[in-house]
């Protein structure tokens, strides 16, 4: 028999679980629909990887709340308020990370405001596939990591003599430049 803890909690799962849908079906949108679709508060938009993990922690204290109902455990959903309690009142700092609640009867209509129904045959389960998708690629200011060539890499005294021995992506073509400056004549061994 369930206490009225265990419908709280239980409750309070579904209503995640819902919200998480929604933003997995959200996670699709581009940046100015997703900030459109429903009247979020300040957060940063989290990622569809982070929406899956939430979904599979929810589903997995869903089932573990079922479980312990079934045992008779009556403290277990008890316990688990307390910290959330607990969790929200003193262990919690001010933070913009996290998955705020969407709700469906606060989903905001997107048609005078999408570019060619592109939003919405993503929240009716499609997708939007732009004509020339390589044009829609966003371009950075600046790459965030040059190409590095092929690697030439030479251990010892050798590279420290001329202080390229400790720097990142050190390649053949800096090593060829510094061969040209620097010609050393090795002795043979043996």
């Amino acid at each position: 028999m369930a206490t009225p803890a265990d419908q709280r909690l239980l409750e309070l799962l579904e209503k995640w679980l819902k919200s998480l849908e929604l933003h997995a079906k959200y996670s699709s949108l581009d940046d100015d629909s997703y900030w459109k679709i429903q009247p979020w508060v300040e957060h940063q938009r989290p990622t569809r990887w982070v929406i899956d993990v939430a979904m599979q922690k929810t589903l997995a204290l869903r089932a573990h709340v079922q479980e312990r109902v079934k045992m008779g455990d009556a403290k277990y959903s008890e316990s688990l308020e307390l910290m959330t309690f607990l969790a929200n009142l003193v262990g919690s700092e001010h933070i913009e990370r996290f998955i705020p609640m969407a709700a469906a009867e606060n989903e905001r209509s997107l048609t005078s405001e999408s570019r060619d129904g592109a939003a919405l045959a993503i929240l009716a389960g499609g997708r939007a596939t732009p004509e020339n998708p390589r044009q829609e690629l966003p371009v950075p200011a600046r790459p965030s990591m040059l190409s590095g060539g092929c690697r030439f890499v030479v251990h010892g005294e050798f590279l420290k003599q001329f202080n390229v021995s400790h720097k990142r992506g050190t390649g053949q073509d800096a090593f060829k430049q510094i061969m040209a400056q620097h010609r050393i004549v090795g002795h043979r061994a043996g």
